[in-house]
């Protein structure tokens, strides 16, 4: 797996691969079952991943949770906080607009 920074100034280091998350489970109608959704989360993990797109718009078709251990597999590969908690659409215009960068705090903790 390859690994760039994520952002000039914070440098975390991501792979350059993302594992989309809107195809873990089924309530859009189409989906990946809970098993295998694990399992496609374990290989991804297994493979060095550390990138997950998982935007909370997900969370209505999402009838898979990970367990610790997944977590905990993906946090050690990564050792960075999974997930960075967001002011939602309108906040992140109104930082892409021109707000103050600099008010963004990433947490040191994973957000749930």
């Amino acid at each position: 797996m390859r690994y760039t920074a994520f952002g000039r100034k914070t440098g975390p280091r991501v792979c350059e691969y993302a594992l989309g998350t809107a195809n873990f489970g089924t309530g859009w109608g189409a989906g990946a079952e809970p098993d295998e959704a694990r399992r496609i989360f374990d290989r991804f993990a297994e493979a060095g991943g550390t990138f997950l797109d998982s935007a909370d718009s997900y969370l209505a078709a999402l009838d898979v949770q990970l367990t610790d251990e997944q977590y905990a597999r993906l946090d050690k590969a990564s050792a960075m906080p999974l997930g960075v908690p967001h002011e939602g659409v309108a906040g992140s215009l109104g930082h892409l607009q021109g707000g103050d960068a600099g008010s963004v705090i990433a947490p040191g903790v994973p957000v749930a």
